[in-house]
């Protein structure tokens, strides 16, 4: 399907880079998941660009603590998100929702706000 996410891995030795595009669903966020816990168990370290990803709905993005937390937590299991999250809708949330989630360190200051 044309809106799957993809999830491209490059292994850089002492880390991973997960470099998504394309729509997290509830279909698709808990293949992401276990695809970043299995990451982080085997190299501890997992850098996420979530640059190209389109998201619906807020709650989709609470795979990545959840995914950290599955992995072992930090700091055995280091997880960095970078790049803003696309929203298609025109859609107000309010600031603790789009706060980075605990125990995840955002490269560029966190989730995006719709604009």
């Amino acid at each position: 399907m044309a809106d799957d996410l993809v999830i491209r891995v490059r292994d850089e030795l002492d880390h991973v880079v997960l470099r998504l595009s394309g729509f997290l669903t509830l279909r698709s966020v808990s293949r992401l998941r276990e695809v970043t816990v299995e990451w982080l168990q085997g190299t501890g370290s997992v850098l996420i660009d979530v640059s190209r990803v389109r998201v619906s709905k807020a709650a989709m993005v609470t795979v990545f603590p959840t995914a950290l937390g599955l992995a072992g937590g930090w700091p055995a299991a280091r997880l960095v998100e970078c790049g803003h999250l696309i929203w298609p809708r025109l859609v107000r949330f309010s600031s603790s929702v789009l706060a980075p989630p605990s125990g995840v360190v955002a490269a560029d200051g966190g989730v995006s706000s719709p604009v």
